[in-house]
Formats: structure tokens, C-alpha cells, sequence
């Protein structure tokens, strides 16, 4: 995934000081817009019914939702054929694949060559996850043309950045965002992080709506379930925490299309893969060509298998456990900060529904060592509200700073200083001392003043806003000139 490139200009933002402060996290503060009707339900609702085997009865539908999970969807006796042929891709992958910007090869397996007998493990795979997934003529009313497909294999405590699935070949040659109608990921192995999918979507690969995430499901590692969810999603995988053990994470993913996506990047396997495939997990024993999908239902005992409840997990706002807490996130260029469940769901699929506080973004990294960022940063015509904070407080700032800014109805540039090597300049172009933080300030770029919030206790969510209020209203006095320094850092 990522950004084809950027347009929009940043207008409102947070910076963070990291550590000793040599990192701060710049970002656009918007409120978190309400969940769009087309992504709070799922883009093919109809998708998921299933199709039983024989006579069994269809799988017991959910209230619509844009993420579902299907535990049992793989006979266990593919597990580990698929296995095998995940060792085939990797290798496969390995090497120049000579594809623009590095990118990796994935496999298309077309619907005109669905129903006759599977070549190898995958194909049997792909064949049985349709026949799970979608309900009788469904393929014909969605339009859908086949199954782009590729394995995954993280090492332990690996994950994967936040990112569209698109036509790899349409963004490359053509700066175009494709998304596929359906995306898939169907689970080998029991250990990782979880799979993250948003209500977020883009146009372009540079904005995002909305442009904070108000929904997210969260979807852990257990073989053979099968989540799906709209194509047009971002989504990701967290890294485990650290003090929980981990192994190999493997994944086979399964995109369907109602275009083909372009060549060279997406392509059938071709005859040398093909041997490759049949020697490692083995050529499909000859069955009759029709129904092979209900064959394997029939076989595996799956037809009647329920959709995987999903449950509203709550979210530690305050949680200092590994699996709870903030985690930082990038989505394109930009970072975002989301407060996760305490605990993983006892069934490992759930969903989580953030508040305005819960969720801050969009967020972009920079380094105040970078002279250029941070040129920009000064010459920015918006105000600046700095928050400053002792260091190690940073907490602070998310209780009482984040939930300020994200109300702000007029444009600022907001940023967060934490008391370091790299920030002293800036406390001290304020005439501030950190042993009386925190501190909350204004600089007016386009008339070089400074304003200073002064008030008894420390600064709330209240006091902030209004000491923005009142300087668009023009109602503060700044700073005097003698209690300012050199503004190097502004």
C-alpha cells in the first residue's frame, strides 16, 4: 500500500517529542467523521451466506457488517498442503522480481477456469473459499472475474504496514487506486498479531475517509478461519508484543476481482511454478469437474458452519498492558494513534468502536533533525498551539491535550514538546521553565507573537480551547518582548 502522492495541505497538526525528544510526530487533527452507510455495511452484504453441502443448512447470517470471519473454512487435511506451497511462493518471491518499486509477483486464477479439477493445494483452496464464501449466482451478480492470490509467511513478531490491496499494475504504470471487490485473508498457522481492518477507504492513496477511524476489527491467527471484508478497506497487521511468544505467521490471501488486474504485476502461474506447486503439495486426485467446492464441503463435514461472532471489545484508554493501550499505526505517510482492547477476544475476531478521543490521526512523522520539515513547519501561515510537557509526561498530553485539539473549530498547527536536548530552544523561545509544566502556548507565524495560557492549576481541555477562542477573537495580550528569546525552533 501507500500514497500514489500527495495533494492536500496539511492544516492542523500534532508534533510529539519522542525519548529525548530527536523525533516529533507531525499531523492533520480532525474529528473523527461519522462512519460512511457504504462502509458500515458490508460492501457485497449478500457475501457469506454460504452454500451448503448436500442438505445442510446455510450458515447463520450476521447483522450486515464490512468484516466477517469463518472459522472451520479449510479442511484440515489442506492445512498442510497449503503449507507446503506457501514454502513455494516465498521462494518463488525471492530476487529482483523486476516490477516497479520492488514490488512482488501475485497469482490470478481466472472463474473461466473454476470448476475444472485443481491443479495443486492452492487452487483447491480457491475453488473451496468460493464455495464457502458466496451464495448461488452470486458470482454473476457481483461481476466477479476471478482470484488474485499470494501467501504470506512473517517471521516471529512481524508484521504488516497499513495498506490499501489494489491493482499493483494500475498504481504502477497508471498512478490509479483499484481496489478488488472482495479481500480476503484465510489463516495456516496460530501464532502472530492480528489482521486490523478500518472503516477507512481513499480515492487516491493521499486522503482518507474518514480521516480517523471509527470502526476497526480485529481478526487473531487461527488455522483455517477465513476473514473477509470490502476490498476498498485499509488494513494491517500489529506486531506481537513483546513478551508474548511467537512463531512463523502464514497466510494465504485470496482478492476477488471483477476486473483483471494488470499484467505483469498479476498473472497466471506459469508452467516451471506449475511443477513447482504439483511436486510440493501434490497434484489433486482426479474428481468429476462439477461441484468441486461442494465436494470439499462434503467431505470436510463444513456446509452448516456458522459466521464467527463478532464482539464490541472495550478499549484501554489508561492501559499500560502490552495488549492494550495506544498503538502508533502509518496509513500512507501519515500516522495514527488508536487505543486497542485490553485483552484479545476470547474467540480471536472483534470489533472495536472509537470515540473521538480514542482514535487521533491523521499523523505524519518528522524528524527535527531535518532542516527542510522543519523549515516548513516554521514557515506554516497557521498559528502554532505548543503543549509542553516534563519529560516522560507524554500521557498527559493524550489525556488532557489530544481531546482539546480534536474540537478546535479553527485552524492551528498543534504540537506536543516534550523537555528534551532537541525541544530546549523552543521552551526557551517561551520563556518557560519545565519545572512549572505542563504549558500551553500560541505563536502567530504571520505577526511573530506569543502567547502564553495563564492560568491557575494545570491547563484542561477547557482552558485550551478557550485560550484558542480567545486568540482568534483577539482578546490575548502576547508575550512582552522582553520575556522572549531567539525563536530558532518556531
Amino acid at each position: 500500500g501507500g500514497a500514489l502522492h500527495r495533494k492536500h495541505t496539511v492544516r492542523a497538526a500534532i508534533a510529539m517529542g519522542r525519548g529525548s525528544a530527536a523525533r516529533c510526530l507531525l499531523g492533520l487533527i480532525v474529528g473523527a467523521a461519522a462512519v460512511p452507510e457504504d462502509l458500515d455495511s458490508f460492501l457485497v452484504s449478500r457475501v457469506g451466506g454460504g452454500r451448503a453441502a448436500g442438505k445442510a443448512a446455510a450458515p447463520k447470517r450476521q447483522p450486515p457488517t464490512f468484516v466477517r470471519a469463518l472459522d472451520r473454512a479449510i479442511p484440515p487435511a489442506l492445512l498442510p498442503r497449503l503449507l507446503k506451497d506457501a514454502e513455494v511462493a516465498r521462494a518463488l518471491s525471492q530476487g529482483d522480481s523486476g516490477l516497479k518499486f520492488g514490488k512482488k509477483v501475485t497469482y490470478f486464477h481466472s472463474v473461466a477456469s473454476s470448476g475444472a479439477t485443481p491443479r495443486f493445494a492452492s487452487e483447491e483452496a480457491i475453488e473451496h473459499l468460493r464455495a464457502v464464501s458466496f451464495d448461488e449466482g452470486e458470482f454473476g451478480e457481483l461481476g466477479i472475474v476471478g482470484a488474485e492470490w499470494w501467501y504470506q509467511v512473517l517471521p516471529p513478531k512481524g508484521s504488516i504496514g497499513f495498506h490499501y490491496d489494489k491493482d499493483e499494475g494500475a498504481a504502477s504504470d497508471q498512478m490509479r487506486m483499484v481496489f478488488p471487490r472482495v479481500s480476503t485473508v484465510t489463516y495456516l498457522t496460530p501464532v502472530g498479531g492480528p489482521t486490523v481492518v478500518l472503516n477507512m477507504t481513499t480515492v487516491d492513496g493521499n486522503r482518507h475517509s474518514p480521516p480517523v477511524a471509527a470502526v476497526g476489527h480485529l481478526s487473531y491467527p487461527v488455522p483455517g478461519r477465513h476473514l473477509m471484508f470490502d476490498g476498498r478497506l485499509v488494513h494491517g497487521v500489529l506486531p506481537v508484543p513483546p513478551d508474548v511468544e511467537s512463531g512463523t505467521r502464514v497466510t494465504l490471501l485470496v482478492n476477488w476481482w471483477t476486473q483483471t488486474p494488470l499484467l505483469p504485476n498479476c498473472r497466471p502461474v506459469n508452467k516451471p511454478e506449475l511443477a513447482r506447486f504439483v511436486s510440493a503439495s501434490g497434484a489433486t486426485p482426479p474428481k468429476a469437474a462439477a461441484g468441486w467446492g461442494e465436494q470439499l464441503l462434503a467431505a470436510a463435514g463444513l456446509g452448516a458452519t456458522p459466521w464467527t461472532a463478532s464482539k464490541l471489545l472495550p478499549v484501554g484508554v489508561n492501559s499500560k498492558s502490552t495488549a492494550g493501550g495506544d498503538v502508533m499505526i502509518n496509513i500512507a505517510a501519515e500516522t495514527h494513534f488508536l487505543w486497542m482492547p485490553e485483552r484479545p477476544p476470547t474467540n480471536g475476531f472483534g470489533r472495536i468502536r472509537w470515540n473521538g478521543t480514542q482514535a487521533l490521526g491523521s499523523v505524519v512523522v518528522v524528524d527535527l533533525a531535518d532542516d527542510r520539515k522543519v523549515a516548513r513547519m516554521r514557515h506554516s501561515e497557521e498559528p502554532k498551539l505548543v503543549y509542553f510537557v516534563k519529560a516522560g509526561e507524554l500521557g498527559e498530553a493524550k489525556r488532557v491535550f489530544f481531546p482539546a485539539v480534536k474540537r478546535l473549530k479553527q485552524p492551528a498547527l498543534a504540537f506536543v514538546a516534550e523537555w528534551g536536548p532537541r525541544t530546549e530552544a523552543l521552551w526557551r523561545a517561551f520563556g518557560l521553565d519545565p519545572r512549572g509544566a505542563p504549558h500551553v502556548t500560541i505563536h502567530d507565524t504571520q505577526t511573530d507573537r506569543m502567547y502564553v495560557l495563564r492560568s491557575a492549576g494545570n491547563p484542561n481541555s477547557q482552558s485550551i480551547r478557550e485560550f484558542v477562542a480567545d486568540f482568534h477573537g483577539g482578546s490575548l495580550q502576547p508575550l512582552p518582548p522582553a520575556e522572549r528569546r531567539p525563536r530558532e525552533d518556531l
